[in-house]
């Protein structure tokens, strides 16, 4: 995890130090999630965790996809996260997440919308332990485990339109990389600030695919709206990323990431009904 002190010593740094304020405002805060595989049972109701099964209000329907209950990925008690939650979500409350249980989506296409939810659950609701409403398909269920929290400052891949628009050198650009990878050891869940990407931007993505372009070929960038769409590319914000783990026993293709994705007004409205989820990996 890098602190903001980390990222201001990396970027005052060589050939970064005449863009340092530049790139110092492009770090953004993130909420670090550190799973510990626990007993169902161990948990109690309302703990934030990874895998196991979610705390629901009675009544509520489970996600499905293709007629198939979605797998749960993760639930996050917002008031748990303290001092770190003044991060434009909900201060109290609830985030669940889940995703289609045959990991059969991986967000390239707008037939893929309905795939994955997020849903809010105010902290007045009733909970109550809350299995699949049928049996999942092999692989769609995951261990439990608790979660701890952690701050840690993020910045945006080399390859983001945030970097592309400062226009920096060659010699700049390959500071940044080697201050980047000096600074981020390893993914992890995180909540918030920028992605730890496998496969390239994602903003210019959730843009096109979400204003109706299919991407799973070169066809949807070359359509005609593509360039109006992806205007829309700095609305989108990280909400969560879910990488493969142990603890939970999650594997994402091949050692790949789950992101999911939201409108920043959706994000300050706290409306999580239009999220998007991208899955990339090696």
């Amino acid at each position: 995890m890098s602190s903001l002190a980390d990222i201001r010593r990396a970027l005052s740094d060589g050939p970064l130090a005449r863009r340092f304020d530049d790139l110092e405002d492009l770090a953004e805060p993130s909420i670090v999630l550190r799973p510990t595989r626990v007993r169902q049972v161990d948990l109690s109701t309302g703990e934030s965790r990874i895998g196991g099964v979610p705390d629901l209000p009675g009544g509520i329907e489970w996600p499905r996809w293709k007629g198939e209950p979605q797998s749960f990925i993760a639930q996050i008690r917002l008031s748990s996260l303290g001092e770190l939650s003044g991060l434009y979500v909900p201060p109290t409350g609830w985030l669940l997440f889940f995703y289609s249980a045959r990991q059969d989506t991986w967000g390239f296409s707008p037939a893929d919308r309905g795939s994955s939810a997020v849903m809010y659950v105010p902290e007045t609701a009733k909970l109550e332990r809350t299995a699949p409403p049928e049996p999942l398909p092999d692989g769609g269920a995951f261990e439990p485990c608790r979660v701890s929290f952690a701050e840690s400052w993020t910045l945006p891949s080399w390859d983001s339109p945030l970097i592309e628009s400062l226009g920096l050198t060659d010699e700049e650009l390959d500071a940044y990389c080697d201050a980047v990878d000096a600074l981020f050891h390893g993914d992890r869940h995180r909540l918030l600030g920028h992605p730890d990407q496998i496969q390239g931007d994602m903003t210019v993505e959730c843009a096109l695919v979400t204003g109706g372009l299919d991407l799973g070929d070169a066809s949807g960038r070359s359509d005609p709206r593509a360039a109006e769409l992806a205007g829309g590319w700095s609305d989108w914000r990280l909400l969560l990323q879910v990488v493969s783990d142990d603890a939970p026993g999650m594997m994402w293709g091949d050692a790949g990431h789950l992101y999911y994705w939201i409108r920043a007004p959706d994000l300050e409205a706290g409306d999580f009904n239009r999220i998007w989820l991208i899955l990339q990996c090696f």
